[in-house]
């Protein structure tokens, strides 16, 4: 009993941890210089080409909506677009994680 009391402790502690980190990440995210979607089109977009980008990102809602929706993608396996190759995150990362794995 003494066991599943300490299991269910850690797991919940676990939880707040994670859930923790994923506030820092986000605010990371939102702290870090610069537009995403302008950094995504390069220096020659347009405002409106950026600002659809922004609206198709999500970039336009309130803060938390935003964390709310990165929460459920990150929870769901879904990492979202690379800004860089335009792909999914979660492909990027199943590409280069073999040789991550061996160094």
């Amino acid at each position: 009993m003494a066991y599943a009391v300490l299991i269910l402790r850690r797991l919940g502690w676990a939880v707040v941890v994670l859930l923790g980190l994923s506030v820092v990440v986000f605010a990371i995210a939102r702290v870090v210089p610069g537009d995403p979607a302008r950094m995504a089109l390069g220096p020659t977009a347009s405002g409106e080409q950026v600002e659809a980008l922004r609206a198709e990102m999500g970039l336009d809602r309130p803060l938390p909506v935003q964390y709310l929706r990165y929460l459920g993608g990150v929870l769901r396996g879904d990492l979202g677009p690379s800004l860089l190759t335009r792909r999914e995150v979660t492909r990027d990362l199943a590409q280069t994680f073999p040789a991550t794995f061996e160094l």
